[in-house]
């Protein structure tokens, strides 16, 4: 099950957005009750932003993890996307359909970082996306949260032999790179306005 406390701390400290604490907590709040509403009902209660998520953030693969490969690849993430129905007819597809409810904390986080993405670089929803606006929503969403998938060719192969190393190598990377890129937060109030 993901963790929504650690995803939302993860948020906290890895956003390029530069979140306030008392602006971000309702706000990632509402983000998980609609998609968890939009999962637990398999799309039937719909959100839009899911359909961005499910456009350009599930269709990165670790060819889109980081900005330089992202930029190489920008057209593809226009091109379709990932299906996110599931059909119950098997009893392989009850644990797929579990696995996809419980992946929404992760992606409630994303999501609210591509929101926030898309405001910087002048996407809304129903206007035509760009392929550079999609490489920004796609590579923000992607890195504001632990990305499993990127690591390089060496790692992927010995992580197969040792269990969970490139989560140790991922981890820190995430906490690396925004503190290179990201405006430095502070401990302040809570009552301190933005």
């Amino acid at each position: 099950l993901k963790n929504p406390i650690r995803d939302a701390q993860s948020l906290y400290v890895n956003s390029r957005a530069n979140p306030h604490l008392t602006t971000l907590i309702p706000q990632l709040m509402y983000e998980h009750a609609r998609v968890f509403a939009h999962e637990l009902s398999n799309g039937h209660i719909p959100y839009g932003w899911v359909d961005t998520y499910d456009r350009v953030g599930l269709a990165s693969t670790d060819k889109y993890a980081t900005f330089k490969t992202a930029n190489v690849h920008k057209r593809e993430l226009l091109r379709g996307g990932v299906s996110r129905y599931i059909n119950l007819n098997t009893p392989m597809d009850m644990v797929h359909a579990l696995a996809h409810v419980m992946q929404a904390s992760e992606k409630a986080t994303r999501i609210w970082e591509m929101k926030q993405t898309a405001k910087r670089v002048g996407w809304k929803p129903g206007d035509f996306m760009t392929p550079e606006q999609a490489v920004a929503m796609a590579v923000d969403a992607r890195q504001v949260t632990v990305d499993f998938t990127a690591g390089g060719t060496v790692a992927k192969q010995i992580n197969q032999v040792i269990p969970f190393l490139n989560v140790a190598i991922q981890g820190p990377r995430a906490t690396v790179r925004a503190a290179i890129f990201s405006t430095p937060r502070w401990p302040r109030p809570l009552t301190t306005a933005d």
